[in-house]
């Protein structure tokens, strides 16, 4: 289903293509909010299938809109400590369900800096973490 609703941090207005993006993954995406305890600024969401942003994959969770891209280049160590456990948290309780996990990328450059959290809802991958840094 859609997401057609504000959540408890997440207002329907911040997501780029509401419509698209799928309900439980936004859901998601809110606990992770509400265990980290801070604001957090989505900077991508769904993806219509002629967007192509550079270094683009045509399989990526975004075309789904089971992806998120959240901006980290102004979060301390700290910050990002915190943030990485509330993501192993709500993976922990996703990676329970059947064939279900959660994808988290952390990219930290010179020229791009976000963390991107997906949810593989129902598709039999599991939790796993990437980490693209210079």
């Amino acid at each position: 289903m859609p997401l057609t609703r504000d959540l408890c941090y997440f207002k329907l207005k911040e997501f780029k293509h509401p419509e698209l993006v799928n309900e439980t993954a936004a859901e998601l995406l809110d606990e992770i909010r509400a265990q980290y305890g801070r604001p957090l600024v989505l900077t991508d969401d769904a993806r219509l299938p002629g967007d192509q942003p550079p270094g683009f994959s045509p399989t990526s969770l975004h075309y789904k809109g089971q992806a998120f891209d959240l901006r980290s280049r102004d979060l301390t160590r700290e910050e990002m400590w915190l943030l990485v456990r509330a993501v192993l948290s709500v993976a922990e309780w996703v990676a329970r369900g059947a064939k279900s996990g959660v994808e988290l990328e952390i990219v930290s450059s010179s020229t791009d800096k976000h963390v991107h959290i997906g949810f593989f809802l129902g598709d039999g991958r599991k939790n796993r973490i990437v980490v693209r840094a210079e």
